[in-house]
C-alpha cells in the first residue's frame, strides 16, 4: 500500500510541475510583443511552409499560393501570375546560400533561383531529382544541396549530381539537410 501511495504522490508532483512548467512558458511567451500577419494584410495565404531572412533585411515566407518578400511595413508577392518562372505557388523550402542568392523550393516546380533580381528555375530537365523540392543546404564546401522525394541533388559549378538508394542513401524520401560548421552534411529522410 505504501508503495502505490508513493507513486500516486509522485504521479501528481509530475503533473502538477508539468502544469507549472506549461504555465510558466505561457507566461514567457506573452511577455514578448507580437503581431499577426495574415492574407488579408497582404500575405498570399496563411499557410506558411518555409522563412529565411536574407542578408539584406527582407523576411521571405513560403506560402501555399506563392511567395511573399516583407520588408517589416508590407509584402510582395511572387507567385506564377507576376513571374513565370515559378511554376507552381506552394512554396516548400527557403534557403540563402553564401553567395546571397535565394533558393525557392517549390512542390512539383522545382528549385528556382533568385539572384540579382533575377529568376531562374531548375527542373528535372536540368539534372534535378525531382520537381517537388522539400529542402534547401549548403555544405561548407559551397556546393547546394536540394532534397527531393526521389533522392538528394547536389548544385556545384553549374550543374547538379543526383544521389539516391542506389548510391547509398538510406531514403530517396528527403525532408531536411544542414550543413554544420565541421563540413558535415546532415540528412534528414523518410
Amino acid at each position: 500500500m505504501k508503495n502505490s501511495s508513493l507513486k500516486f504522490v509522485l504521479t501528481l508532483v509530475v503533473i502538477l510541475t508539468a502544469r507549472t512548467i506549461f504555465a510558466a512558458e505561457n507566461d514567457w511567451l506573452s511577455s514578448f510583443a507580437h503581431q499577426s500577419w495574415q492574407d488579408r494584410d497582404g500575405l498570399p495565404q496563411n499557410t506558411v511552409q518555409a522563412i529565411v531572412q536574407t542578408k539584406d533585411g527582407y523576411l521571405w515566407l513560403g506560402t501555399e499560393d506563392g511567395l511573399a518578400r516583407f520588408d517589416g511595413v508590407k509584402f510582395t508577392v511572387f507567385n506564377r501570375n507576376n513571374t513565370p518562372e515559378i511554376k507552381n505557388n506552394y512554396i516548400t523550402a527557403l534557403f540563402e546560400s553564401t553567395d546571397g542568392a535565394l533558393w525557392i523550393g517549390t512542390r512539383g516546380g522545382g528549385a528556382v533561383l533568385l539572384k540579382d533580381r533575377k529568376f531562374k528555375v531548375f527542373s528535372q530537365k536540368d539534372g534535378l531529382a525531382q520537381d517537388t523540392v522539400r529542402a534547401i543546404g549548403e555544405d561548407s564546401q559551397g556546393s547546394l544541396w536540394i532534397g527531393t522525394s526521389e533522392g538528394l541533388s547536389r548544385f556545384k559549378d553549374g550543374r547538379f549530381t543526383t544521389f539516391n538508394e542506389e548510391a547509398g542513401l538510406k531514403s530517396d524520401n528527403i525532408r531536411a539537410l544542414y550543413g554544420d560548421a565541421n563540413g558535415d552534411l546532415w540528412i534528414g529522410s523518410t
